[in-house]
């Protein structure tokens, strides 16, 4: 059994610093050497032997979905899905909720991009490519297990752990540019909503809020059956459990110019014919707070009477 570069695992191999070659020293490691990270199996007479979740050499016993040594799988669930949001530049914004106990965790963008995968914990606790910095792809010990961070130059930017993890983490993405997909996929335990048939789960976005010069967007958690996806009342789910509802920007650009007309007067006679008045401006709304007065050509449509 060899690596990638040709290099046997299971003999003594050095690398001299600053060269790119190895040079074997001797045939064979210590019996009982790891073969590999992330692995069981050992080596023996310089020979990789599998070893079983059991840890007995040659077992064939394995780790199920959940990493149960000879479960079942039917200690967790498996949740799936893309996070192809439009997303404003800028900022962090949140992907998803891994929760405490997941397995077999892979996070990967879908196209190579300008964007940043970020991992953090409650509050204001960042991981990776937290607080505007960006770190070095390489592992990272989280939560009680390893992160993989990987970012080839011309692949996609990817997040793996094998678990369990021992807190709740929130996969972010600090946004660049246009947001090509998040592909993620992760095994968490089943929990008391689950076993109960009810689970807390996003709705779709809200409409905006405004058509230009920014409105907001709320995507609300609503409390579904998993029987048939229907919502029902918030009381059947666990309340400790339930995520916070999620806010985001959106129509940001200036409105087009348009007329204000303001109120008019009060007449300037009582009788035999006065006149009233009202104020008539050209306008672009730039912010929810900001608006701006152009001149009256850059209105397009005819100016109303005042």
């Amino acid at each position: 059994m060899s690596w990638g570069w040709g290099v046997k695992s299971c003999s003594l191999n050095c690398l001299a610093e600053g060269y790119n070659f190895y040079t074997e020293r001797a045939p064979a490691v210590v019996d009982g050497t790891p073969c590999r990270d992330d692995s069981l199996d050992v080596c023996v007479n310089g020979e990789c032997k599998h070893v079983g979740c059991d840890r007995i050499l040659g077992s064939d016993v394995r780790e199920d979905r959940c990493r149960i040594c000879g479960g079942d799988g039917s200690g967790c669930e498996v949740i799936e899905g893309v996070f192809n949001d439009s997303l404003p530049e800028g900022g962090y914004e949140e992907v998803v909720r891994i929760p405490k106990g997941s397995v077999f965790i892979h996070i990967q963008e879908l196209n190579v991009s300008l964007n940043y995968l970020v991992l953090k914990g409650k509050g204001d606790l960042y991981f990776i490519n937290g607080k505007l910095t960006i770190d070095t792809p390489r592992r990272f010990d989280i939560a009680g297990t390893t992160f993989h961070y990987r970012r080839p130059a011309d692949e996609p930017e990817t997040l793996e752990a094998l678990g369990p993890t021992n807190i709740t983490l929130i996969v972010m993405v600090l946004v660049r540019e246009e947001n090509p997909g998040i592909n993620y996929r992760f095994n968490p335990p089943i929990n008391r909503n689950t076993l109960s048939g009810y689970v807390w789960q996003y709705a779709p976005w809200s409409r905006c809020s405004a058509l230009c010069a920014g409105g907001a967007q709320i995507q609300q958690v609503v409390c579904k059956k998993q029987a048939d996806h229907s919502v029902v009342y918030n009381h059947f789910c666990d309340k400790r459990g339930k995520p916070k509802d999620k806010k985001r920007a959106c129509n940001s650009e200036p409105c087009a110019p348009s007329w204000y007309v303001g109120n008019w007067s009060e007449c300037s006679r009582s009788c035999n014919g006065g006149l009233r008045t009202r104020e008539v401006l050209c306008k672009r709304k730039i912010s929810p707070t900001e608006e701006k007065v152009l001149d009256d050509i850059a209105c397009t449509t005819p100016r109303p009477p005042h």
